[in-house]
């Protein structure tokens, strides 16, 4: 087991453990095997993959095909991830390189960062219950940009 540990760790202090899981066909849905003590750091994998190209890619869309074009590229990118998904699932196989790949996952986090570029909750303009404005509550509680705008 020490030795398998050893083995991971430049996996995943390199955050590519997920590709690493991949390459030596670790199973992550096989209960009966023992899973790794650095198991888990696929899913950060995947999320410091998205820390390190995002901002490169955003500043680069961005400025080659502008805002509204980097979006529609966010939502095909979106589309493409989940086709791969679909193209790669075999039934009744194991389905580890889909749930550890990078290209395969990457459809949940760019549905948020297209939300996230083009939804803008503090322009939204809704009706508040009567009072709750003034009172600085909402409907899930007590809220500081209430107690902000009746001040």
């Amino acid at each position: 087991m020490l030795t398998r540990v050893l083995i991971e760790i430049p996996a995943a202090l390199s955050y590519l453990h997920n590709w690493f899981a991949i390459a030596t066909e670790q199973s992550y849905f096989d209960w009966l095997a023992r899973p790794s003590f650095l198991q888990h750091l696929w899913s950060l994998a995947i999320e410091e993959h998205f820390y390190l190209v995002w901002p490169v890619a955003v500043l680069f869309a961005v400025k080659t095909i502008g805002r509204k074009g980097a979006v529609l590229l966010v939502i095909a990118a979106v589309a493409g991830s989940s086709l791969l998904m679909a193209s790669l699932f075999v039934p009744f196989a194991d389905p580890s390189r889909l749930y550890y790949g990078t290209d395969t996952r990457a459809a949940g986090i760019l549905v948020g960062a297209a939300l996230a570029s083009v939804w803008s909750p503090h322009r939204a303009q809704r009706a508040p219950h009567a009072g709750s404005a003034r009172a600085g509550w909402t409907s899930q509680g007590p809220s500081a940009s209430g107690y902000l705008r009746s001040a």
